[in-house]
């Protein structure tokens, strides 16, 4: 085989009924090497969009999840703050009530 100009030769010799053959096949390089390429470019942009799809998905997962999260979490602190406002207010009218008491002002004076 021989090669020229990004074109290359393959040769084949072939005896057939005592007579000699030659068959000359010719290979454009440049053109299948762009063709390989073409093919490439091609997968590399199907898995970079399937990649930013896939990412695009995660991404709206986690968004999702951490506003859910963070409702949970106000929910949880609102409902901690009511319950410790009546605790203390609970308390507090306990405290006034015990204070009101005879015995326990004698006892304190």
């Amino acid at each position: 085989g021989g090669m020229a100009g990004g074109v290359f030769y393959r040769y084949r010799v072939e005896i057939q009924n005592g007579a000699l053959f030659v068959r000359v096949k010719v290979h454009d390089a440049k053109a299948k090497s762009a063709k390989t390429v073409q093919q490439l470019q091609t997968k590399a942009a199907n898995a970079a969009g399937t990649a930013k799809s896939q990412a695009n998905g995660t991404l709206k997962m986690i968004s999702d999840k951490s506003n859910e999260v963070a409702y949970r979490v106000q929910a949880c602190t609102q409902a901690a703050a009511t319950s410790a406002q009546m605790q203390a207010s609970n308390l507090g009218a306990c405290a006034k009530s015990l204070a009101l008491k005879p015995a326990v002002q004698v006892t304190s004076a």
